[in-house]
Parts: structure tokens; sequence; C-alpha cells
């Protein structure tokens, strides 16, 4: 199988930490595994690991035998503009070194599969399946682009400036073009059945759902029988916390608003967003000209999350209204840690 993705070990976001569960376990079944990804860098573009395993054009080996193929990238900046332009480079680049290194017969892959997002990925799948006369896997980690267009994050096209009637009119494009891709894909995976349901209406027949979860040792480490720590709200603020990140889709601003709205009303809250993305420093801004009782933190290595869930009293999930598009698979994650103690 060859993966075409924008994110991979050892990037610690929950695309790279998904697929690492993925191979880990369809490795144990015999599956082998190349990997087209650019180097790890964060939310600014920055590279987070120099080591040269890591540069573009190498190849390692990664802990289950995968083959991992370093793709170009490009610097760029927290808006969506920038961080799409590098998503071009890295799907562009993918595409030319998997062609110079799969295109022998005895090399080619079975599968490709192409991650969404970011949604060049899926594309440079596409190209890299064709070419190598392979089958197409599209994995739909988000209902992106629906969730633009149901949302309405992007206004309409009376009240917007030309640059963004242009964003609007690209948007939908991308979604019709994605949309007839998704129908020409041997499979798509999605992480909700409720997305996979509107892939169906569109005409898309192999469709399955592999969930995101997290991993139960983590979760058996919460005591449910642990002693209150004092009434939430009375005897000490209620805590709220949301991990995850902080950009467009979360609407966090309502979050903000919300704790604002609760504090005047004379109830004892704390909340903290704890994340990156590409409106963490518009929501810590609204935080402080509003007063709210929301800090809102740096991303935490996976393995301190848990500590965060011992310190909340329950977890927020926040998304735009998406309609049909509901029920988003990191409400599941968030249940897997409902024994948190109280």
């Amino acid at each position: 199988m060859l993966l075409v993705t924008h994110h991979f070990a050892p990037e610690g976001g929950a695309p790279a930490r998904r697929w690492e569960s993925l191979i880990e376990r369809l490795t144990a079944f015999g599956f082998e595994f190349a990997v087209l990804a650019p180097p790890p860098h964060d939310a600014t573009g920055r590279v987070t690991d120099p080591r040269p395993e890591y540069r573009r054009g190498h190849a390692s080996r990664g802990p289950c035998g995968e083959l991992i193929l370093r793709t170009g990238y490009r610097r760029h900046s927290a808006s969506l503009p920038s961080r799409t332009h590098d998503q071009v480079v890295a799907a562009l680049s993918s595409v030319a070194i998997g062609v110079r290194r799969f295109h022998r017969r005895d090399a080619r892959p079975h599968v490709v599969i192409g991650t969404v997002p970011g949604i060049p990925s899926m594309f440079a799948g596409w190209a890299l399946a064709r070419i190598l006369g392979a089958r197409f896997v599209i994995e739909m980690r988000d209902a992106w682009p629906d969730l633009i267009d149901s949302s309405g994050m992007l206004g309409t096209t009376s009240r917007l400036g030309v640059r963004r009637r242009l964003r609007v009119l690209v948007t939908h494009v991308a979604h019709r073009t994605i949309s007839r891709l998704q129908t020409h894909a041997d499979l798509v995976v999605t992480t909700t059945e409720t997305f996979a349901a509107v892939l169906r209406d569109r005409g898309q027949e192999a469709v399955t759902v592999v969930r995101n979860g997290t991993r139960p040792p983590a979760v058996l480490t919460l005591d449910p029988d642990a002693p209150p720590r004092g009434r939430p709200g009375v005897d000490r603020p209620l805590r709220a916390l949301y991990l995850g990140t902080v950009g467009r889709a979360q609407c966090l601003d309502t979050v903000v608003q919300a704790a604002r709205l609760v504090a005047d009303r004379g109830y004892r809250l704390e909340v903290r967003i704890v994340g990156r993305g590409a409106h963490a420093a518009r929501v810590h801004r609204l935080a402080r000209q509003l007063g709210a009782p929301v800090t809102v933190e740096p991303p935490v290595p996976h393995h301190q999350a848990i500590e965060l869930y011992r310190w909340a009293d329950t977890a927020i999930v926040a998304l735009h209204g998406w309609g049909r598009s509901s029920g988003p698979s990191r409400r599941r994650c968030t249940r897997s840690w409902r024994a948190a103690p109280r």
C-alpha cells in the first residue's frame, strides 16, 4: 500500500497518530506500506526536526518497517491560502517522487491511499493510482469541503468583496470536483456514519467507516472511584476543557462568548482551550477583550492529554452546526474519557 498524506510521524497531531496506529495494526496482518509525506512541520510551516531522514527526497524506515519517503514542502503562515500552497507543493512533489520510485512493475503498489485533509493529497493519490495502475482509496478524516459550504463560514457572494467571492467560487468548484472524484474511487473511508451516508446518497457505493479512537491503556488509568474534588461551580469553578485544533471549523469564539455570559450571571467557571490552529491568536484576543474566564494554551504531547482530562469536569466539543454532517468523531473519542473523576 502507498499512503499519500500531509501529516505523518514524528508529528504529534491526530492525523499522524491515526495512521501510526493503522499501520501498526495492518502490518500485523501482513500488509506492507510506503508513505509519501513532507518533513514534519508545525502550524507555522517550520520544520520541527532537522534530522537528515526528514529532508526532502530522503528515504527511511518507520517502526513497523514502512518505507517513508519525504516530499517537498513550502514554509507557510497560518492563513488558509498559504497552507493550501504548502499542501499543493507537497502533493506535486509526492507525484514526482512516487512515479520515480515506483514506476517499475515489480515495485508498484496494489493500493494507493490519499488522505483528506489536505485536499491536494487526495488528488496526488488519484494521479499516482492512475499512473501506477493501482486501486484508489480516499480517506476523508473530516467532511471537508462540505463543512465550509454548509456552515456559511464564507458568507454569501452578495455580501463579499472580490477576493472573498473568488474564494467562495473556488470552494464550490473544489466541492464538486472532490465529490466527483469520490464517486470514482474504489473505496472511500470516513470517520463517521453520518458522512458515510452523505456519500452514499451521492452515489458512492463503496464506503466504510474507520472511527477515530484512543488507546485503552490510557483510558484505564482513570479512576472512576476517586473521591470528589469539591462541588463544581459551588466549592470551586466548573472546569471545562477543549483539547484539539483551534481553527475555523471549531468556532471557538462561541465558547469564549458563552463563558463570558456564564461569568456575568455569577457562576464560577474556568475554561482551558489547549491546541494550535489558525484561530488560536484570535480566540486569545477575544478572551482578553471580553474578560472571559478562558485561557488559550499551546498543545501538549499526546501522552500528557490524560492529565488535562483529569483536571477537567467536562469536555467541550465545539463545531459549527453542520446539519446532516453533524456528530463528529471527536465526540466518540471524548466519550472514552467519561470515567474521569469529577
